[in-house]
């Protein structure tokens, strides 16, 4: 879909599947008038995100493998996002590098969902238990069951 967006309020939620359909309705070059509306206290997917790598790292430091948040991150990036190709400018080679959550762009909402339900399934298979905190990706799991 193209056009300009306005948004009103701090932010702006990224369209879910389902709405896309109905914002394709408006003309290219048309101003849509987007009003954030807060729904409740939701934590956003970068903040469960987190809360979970802290989680994880607590849960194989008590099994006596030491780890931090920021490494369970990047073990995650890692398992789960991979890598961004290298690249050689002019004689300059540029090697493979880990695709993290904002390198080289943001994930998109169905890229945040997809990695948390990886994330979780693989947190089940290894038997560590995540908290069930209100947030945007504990809804959207509710919704697609």
């Amino acid at each position: 879909m193209k056009g300009r967006f306005f948004k009103k309020g701090g932010g702006f939620w990224p369209l879910r599947t389902e709405d896309k359909e109905e914002f394709s309705k408006f003309k290219q070059g048309e101003i849509l008038e987007v009003t954030v509306a807060k729904t409740g206290d939701l934590l956003s997917y970068k903040a469960v995100f987190w809360i979970w790598m802290r989680t994880i790292a607590a849960s194989f430091t008590d099994r006596g493998r030491g780890t931090t948040a920021e490494e369970m991150h990047d073990l995650m990036c890692h398992q789960f996002l991979g890598y961004v190709p290298g690249r050689t400018i002019g004689r300059t080679e540029i090697r493979a590098s880990l695709r993290t959550l904002t390198y080289p762009k943001d994930l998109t909402f169905d890229e945040w969902y997809a990695l948390l339900r990886q994330i979780e399934e693989w947190c089940s298979e290894v038997g560590v238990m995540l908290p069930a905190n209100p947030s945007q990706y504990s809804v959207e799991r509710e919704r697609n069951g």
